[in-house]
């Protein structure tokens, strides 16, 4: 078993209703939520590559532009009760563990 698919399947078990994906890169963890029924919508830089986007459309996931170290995640409406960081935790400029 992949670390990618470790990972989805540790997060189906947490059974959350709606799952948003920060920072999710080329969106294998969104595809894999997505695939196993799970509502997804996701959160990337806006400076990002456009692969980091094109993803979405094929799976239908929502992937907000914005910073989210800065910006502010209430004005998107995510209504998500999980949040992911595996893929941004290595861009945070303090320790998660401050």
């Amino acid at each position: 078993m992949s670390r990618i698919e470790a990972t989805v399947n540790d997060l189906i078990g947490l059974d959350r209703v709606r799952y948003c994906d920060l920072g999710p890169g080329k969106g294998a963890i969104s595809i894999g939520l997505r695939k196993q029924g799970r509502q997804v919508v996701a959160v990337e830089a806006p400076w990002a590559n456009p692969e980091n986007f094109s993803w979405a459309r094929d799976h239908e996931i929502t992937v907000h532009s914005q910073e989210f170290f800065t910006g502010e995640l209430a004005k998107l409406n995510l209504n998500a009760d999980c949040f992911i960081l595996a893929h941004c935790i290595a861009h945070f400029r303090f320790s998660p563990y401050l």
